[in-house]
């Protein structure tokens, strides 16, 4: 899942949006099978990152919704530093 990860950062960062969407829909299904809530929020965060690159701003809020509801529910104290830096970039986008 580590790979995973690094692969959908790669592509994302590369404007390979549409093969790191392939990359992180595969990372959040394995993530998701694991009992690892550190896994289950990162996968979250990257593809709130990957819906963000696609300008897809409900989705993103959505996707962000899950990994702060995984960082409240068990106290994953690594992920949360996602939240704050892509919740701001989310809420303006709200008003249009």
């Amino acid at each position: 899942m580590q790979a995973r990860l690094g692969s959908s950062e790669v592509r994302l960062q590369a404007g390979d949006i549409p093969n790191a969407r392939i990359e992180v829909d595969d990372l959040l299904e394995s993530a998701l099978s694991t009992a690892d809530p550190h896994l289950q929020a990162l996968a979250w965060e990257m593809k709130t990152r990957v819906a963000m690159a696609e300008q897809d701003w409900m989705g993103a809020r959505e996707y962000l919704q899950q990994a702060v509801a995984i960082v409240e529910k068990f106290e994953v104290l690594v992920a949360a530093w996602a939240s704050p830096r892509y919740g701001v970039a989310i809420v303006p986008a709200r008003k249009g």
